[in-house]
């Protein structure tokens, strides 16, 4: 007896790698130009945070952290002189 297609283990793994690939290189960098992201990106790059190392963002804190991050940088840059 034949196996259908959806069945096979190779064209669920496939569909879902081909999902995995969209969602990583087409979808998250669009995301990343709107709503608000990349002005957060560019103000914590701005004051040396590598925006790449976070994980948090999406909780509902980060504004507060990010908040207290940006205040924790930029008077640790005003007291360096830099």
């Amino acid at each position: 007896m034949p196996r259908k297609l959806w069945t096979s283990n190779r064209t669920v793994a496939a569909v879902g790698v081909l999902a995995l690939a969209l969602v990583w290189g087409a979808a998250l960098p669009r995301i990343a130009t709107r709503c608000g992201y990349a002005r957060a990106i560019d103000d914590l790059v701005g004051v040396g945070v590598e925006p790449n190392a976070m994980y948090y963002t999406e909780h509902p804190g980060a504004a507060t952290w990010r908040r207290e991050l940006l205040r924790v940088a930029t008077a640790a840059s005003d007291s360096s002189g830099g």
